[in-house]
């Protein structure tokens, strides 16, 4: 009774903080971008269930901030019970309510709650998607059927969502090659090509930007310490100045550290920890790799349906140091920098360079430049733009602005 009454409170308090100013900020142009790309959701080279969501979204309820950024809460809020689920199968019910503060609670994840993205909703899918994988590789058949459900959401949601289920197979077939009946692997097989078959319609457009983009990209290219900093950026979010994030460097290493000591003499425990590393850190790589050799287009927003399996790793780290004399103050570190990250993610205060939140901005209030435009423009005035990120607002809510355009 305790542990769900604690449950509870967590998903309660999570909902609660990615509600908090989700209509505060103007819309900026990654979010302009997303109302432009749900009227023309048929003809975009981006994955485009969100978008669908999101047109008919703001046909029935408006196209006010709150209300756009609402289905990203939505999906957000409920990854929360679900990384608990998927936690508590693959370990126990602690571990998996570990998992759920530390999404509940990461600012990180809060961010892409209030913005007007698909990032929040691909984490789901991924979250769903592991879990039947996880119960398929437990024996159950039946949990074939949703997980390739699942998959076709997510392919339908992220672009990184393909490099995740590449991970999921080869996993199911190393782990049935060597701990459960290889007949499975027939239903892998049959799920794979269904999930495949399904991709096809999208994946002419996949490919053509995929081309598109390696002809050049804004995204640049990254280095070993973009490993690092999306480690740190997944568990505290991108507002926190460098001291605090060598006190991160310091807790993840503890933390894992002490989540492998935990499970190494436990052959059930040790699969499902050596499960979770595998979904982390093979489609991280692999994409950064990626990135050093093709294309650059290793974001973290993009790896953050990996995030989960990430904090999982971490939740049974804690779970062991919680009973341990060092746990209270490992704990307390721990508490103390989510409290400062919480507080600077709600103060907009970004104090890093560029590369600790490429493609990430603190929006700007953009509706009182549109209003002055709006009240004094004359029709021999010219509007220069210095950076293209505010034209997409303009043209959205600015009725002189887009006459002057057409």
């Amino acid at each position: 009774m305790r542990q769900k009454i604690i449950l509870f409170t967590v998903i309660l308090v999570g909902l609660l903080l990615r509600l908090f100013r989700l209509g505060y900020h103007d819309l900026w142009y990654d979010e302009a971008m997303s109302i432009v790309l749900s009227n023309n959701y048929y003809n975009i080279w981006n994955p485009p269930l969100f978008y669908i969501i999101l047109r008919y979204w703001i046909k029935l309820f408006g196209q006010s901030e709150f209300s756009i950024r609402f289905p990203a809460w939505l999906f957000s809020s409920l990854s929360i019970p679900s990384i608990y689920i998927l936690g508590k199968i693959l370990f126990n019910r602690k571990v998996g309510t570990l998992a759920a503060i530390i999404i509940a609670f990461s600012p990180f994840q809060i961010w892409y709650a209030q913005e007007a993205r698909p990032y929040s909703a691909v984490l789901l899918f991924s979250i769903i998607s592991t879990y039947f994988l996880i119960m398929a590789i437990k024996g159950a058949s039946r949990y074939w059927y949703y997980f390739t459900l699942f998959s076709i959401l997510g392919i339908y949601t992220g672009e990184f969502y393909p490099v995740l289920l590449i991970s999921q197979i080869t996993l199911f077939f190393l782990y049935t090659l060597f701990y459960t009946d290889k007949r499975e692997i027939k239903n892998l097989i049959f799920s794979f090509l269904f999930i495949f078959l399904c991709s096809l319609p999208w994946l002419n457009r996949y490919l053509a930007k995929l081309y598109f983009i390696k002809g050049g990209f804004w995204i640049p290219e990254p280095h070993l310490s973009s490993l690092v900093i999306t480690l740190e950026n997944f568990l505290a979010g991108y507002n926190l100045s460098q001291n605090y994030y060598f006190i991160v460097d310091f807790l993840i290493i503890v933390l894992f550290l002490a989540a492998f000591k935990s499970v190494y003499k436990n052959p059930r425990t040790r699969n499902d920890f050596y499960i979770c590393l595998f979904l982390t850190v093979l489609p991280v790589l692999s994409i950064y790799i990626f990135s050093k050799l093709i294309v650059p287009v290793y974001l973290d927003r993009g790896l953050s349906i990996f995030s989960p399996y990430y904090y999982i790793l971490l939740a049974v780290g804690i779970e062991y140091l919680s009973k341990r004399k060092v746990g209270f103050f490992v704990c307390a570190i721990f508490c103390f920098v989510f409290i400062i990250a919480i507080k600077s993610f709600y103060q907009d205060y970004m104090p890093t360079p560029f590369r600790h939140h490429i493609g990430t901005y603190i929006k700007r209030p953009i509706k009182p430049l549109i209003k002055f435009i709006d009240e004094n423009l004359k029709p021999d005035d010219l509007i220069a733009f210095t950076n293209h990120s505010t034209l997409p607002s303009f043209l959205l809510f600015s009725g002189k602005a887009r006459k002057y355009f057409e």
